[in-house]
């Protein structure tokens, strides 16, 4: 009885081969998760000075100028500038049906874009928005 302890050494073995194994997959899943993240950020085309850019839609700001067309989520809460586009405002109002949007109709963030190109104005962003 009074050999080395072999079934300890394995046992501890194991135990230390788990816990390093589950430090490993928890690394590697918050890196895919942070990967994650990165791709759910919405972006929207704004015009800053004379150039359009792809900017994450955090950083916008009232008077930012954005160009949207079908598929687009808008952004932030504005005045649409440009030609008319439907809009899908279901998430604001449970209507099934998109809306036609003309010049100087209102835009609400969180809504989506379903048929036309045209760029807007913002004039809330975050809290103060519509959806918020």
């Amino acid at each position: 009885m009074h050999g080395f302890p072999f079934e300890s050494v394995v046992i501890g073995t194991i135990l230390l081969l788990n816990a390093g194994m589950g430090v490993w997959q928890e690394a590697k899943a918050e890196a895919a998760l942070s990967r994650l993240k990165a791709l759910a950020t919405p972006l929207a085309w704004v015009r800053r000075g004379a150039v359009w850019v792809h900017r994450p839609a955090t950083e916008l700001v009232p008077g930012d100028v954005v160009r949207l067309e079908a598929g687009d989520r808008v952004p932030a809460d504005g005045g649409l500038r440009g030609p008319g586009i439907s809009v899908d405002e279901s998430i604001l109002t449970g209507e099934s049906m998109p809306l036609e949007k003309s010049a100087a109709d209102e835009l609400f963030s969180g809504t989506l874009v379903t048929c036309g190109k045209s760029v807007f104005e913002i004039t809330r962003t975050g809290t103060h928005s519509a959806l918020e």
